[in-house]
């Protein structure tokens, strides 16, 4: 897990790099043993699954709502950090293991998606079996994969700016987390582009949805 991402941009590289030079065949041993190295010297989690939304204990639906939307904001927060981190040792990796800028990005969509999927299907089963017993389970993945994406995509803009990675977290866990309060009062449809408020408001008319097929 742990050395997952470093992995799957070895594995792209490596690949297509053997394919169009037609030696796939050809890999000695000295090479995984080279790569392999390189994994056990730089271990990271570049995108680490999103927390347990939800527990048994939860009394009310808004409870869970709050839980859910501070879950995503700490989730996006530490993805921001570690693709500043991440960003540092591509030089290293680009120079020593020969890997190009293209199985980087190749290797970071990848793993942004199926991140998101295994989360959103996790987040999906415990909401339908514990709290949303009415929603359909693909149309509330779909929801919750949809703003996994766009969170993602506002942590890779984020950590863009930043060189410090702890700073970067900061400022993007304020930016996702503040928005909530912004449209607390009243919901304003042009503030749902940015991905905290569009969070916001899918979970609260998840919730208030619930709560009138319940009424």
């Amino acid at each position: 897990m742990r050395q997952g991402f470093l992995a799957l941009q070895l594995l792209i590289g490596r690949f297509f790099e053997h394919h169009y030079s037609g030696d796939l065949n050809d890999l000695t041993e000295s090479d995984y043993v080279l790569e392999w190295t390189q994994l056990d010297r730089y271990r990271f989690v570049p995108f680490p699954s999103a927390p347990h939304p939800s527990s048994p204990g939860l009394e009310s639906l808004f409870d869970l709502y709050d839980l859910l939307y501070w879950a995503f904001a700490f989730v996006v927060a530490v993805q921001a950090g570690e693709i500043v981190r991440e960003r540092e040792r591509r030089h290293f990796m680009r120079t020593s293991g020969g890997l190009e800028d293209w199985a980087y990005h190749t290797a970071l969509f990848v793993s942004i998606s199926v991140t998101c999927a295994i989360s959103s299907i996790l987040m999906t089963i415990t909401l339908i079996t514990l709290v949303f017993h009415n929603s359909q389970f693909f149309a509330t993945f779909l929801l919750l994969f949809l703003i996994g994406l766009a969170s993602a995509a506002f942590a890779l803009a984020g950590s863009a700016l930043f060189s410090s990675e702890r700073l970067a977290a900061l400022i993007v866990f304020l930016i996702y987390g503040g928005t909530a309060f912004i449209i607390e009062v009243e919901i304003n449809p042009g503030l749902c582009i940015i991905p905290g408020a569009a969070a916001h408001v899918a979970m609260r008319l998840m919730v208030d949805l619930e709560i009138a097929q319940r009424g």
